[in-house]
């Protein structure tokens, strides 16, 4: 994943060459110890370059800069997209900033949107909207509603960061008793 970091560093300052060499050291170089790696690893071998903005508004908010990422989302819209993909992680995104400001409606409505189109999807976008909406409501203290949305964690056919958001999702159960 750190080459993937780099890979991305370059692309963002539109230096094709680095980035296509950081690339392929992903390839090359690089583990599959840990799910960012792996992630990292598909994401290599797929061939295709980052929607910047995406890349953009996910690295503000890894970082903390959470009105950095929702203005560079801003600047379009999940219909700007046509591939199913993308327009999840836009989705996906804009929950996650929108969940870390204090939003929680607006994040809600978008974490039940990102679970519905991608159900079916092998992202992970779906399982972690579950998680997310099992941390709000037990926040809520609405203890039935978590559980349900934390068990449906493992219903979503997600290869990446599975055991990461199933593990999350168990210690939710536990945390609050779920039956």
């Amino acid at each position: 994943s750190a080459y993937m970091r780099l890979s991305w560093f370059y692309f963002l300052e539109g230096n094709e060459e680095k980035y296509n060499i950081y690339r392929s050291m992903v390839r090359t170089l690089g583990s599959t110890d840990v799910e960012e790696d792996k992630r990292s690893l598909k994401m290599a071998e797929s061939g295709e370059k980052p929607d910047k903005t995406l890349l953009v508004a996910m690295l503000a908010f890894d970082g903390g800069y959470y009105t950095k990422a929702i203005n560079t989302l801003n600047t379009k819209k999940a219909s700007d997209y046509t591939d199913n993909e993308l327009k999840l992680e836009y989705n996906y995104r804009k929950a996650r900033v929108l969940h870390e400001q204090g939003n929680t409606d607006a994040a809600v409505d978008l974490y039940k949107l990102v679970m519905e189109e991608g159900k079916d999807q092998p992202y992970y976008f779906a399982a972690n909207s579950s998680l997310m909406l099992g941390d709000i409501y037990e926040d809520l203290k609405l203890y039935t509603t978590a559980c349900n949305y934390y068990k449906r964690c493992s219903k979503f056919p997600n290869k990446e960061y599975r055991n990461s958001i199933q593990q999350k999702a168990k210690a939710g159960i536990k945390r609050i008793d779920c039956k």
